[in-house]
């Protein structure tokens, strides 16, 4: 009887463990929809010796929406850099933002745009950040969305 009951209090755990897992938040989901979200990762690359790289991740919402979330490594202590997403490629970019993005502070930051996925992987697009507020022509780094 006494084995029963652990047993019985053990399924019970774990049926509220996987429950609470299965509706948890799931901030990749689009609106509406309980299927995984589409996304992509671009890789930030150094640029004009700063030595910061990181990462980008593009994850769709809804149509006509992305988060953009910017992981700057090494840059902990640097001030607030500004980013941006801007037409053209690393290599050859239209110095006028398309689409602004926060700052990224403590080598960090997150942005809803109002542009979707698809679009942006099908255009010519790149996210750049820029050395602080004070500075803007200092690039320091990059990378090619599409």
């Amino acid at each position: 009887m006494r084995m029963s009951r652990t047993l019985a209090a053990l399924c019970a755990v774990a049926a509220l463990t996987i429950g609470a897992a299965a509706c948890g938040d799931d901030d990749d989901a689009p609106a509406g929809d309980g299927a995984q979200a589409a996304g992509t990762e671009v890789a930030l690359s150094a640029q004009g010796g700063s030595g910061l790289s990181g990462t980008a991740r593009l994850v769709e919402l809804d149509e006509g929406r992305t988060r953009v979330t910017i992981a700057l490594e090494g840059d902990d202590d640097g001030p607030p850099r500004p980013a941006h997403v801007h037409e053209g490629t690393c290599a050859e970019l239209n110095p006028a933002p398309a689409f602004p993005l926060e700052n990224v502070t403590g080598g960090a930051s997150e942005t809803v745009i109002e542009a979707g996925l698809p679009d942006l992987l099908a255009g010519e697009y790149a996210i750049n950040l820029h050395q602080s507020v004070d500075d803007l022509e200092t690039y320091v780094a990059c990378g090619d969305v599409g």
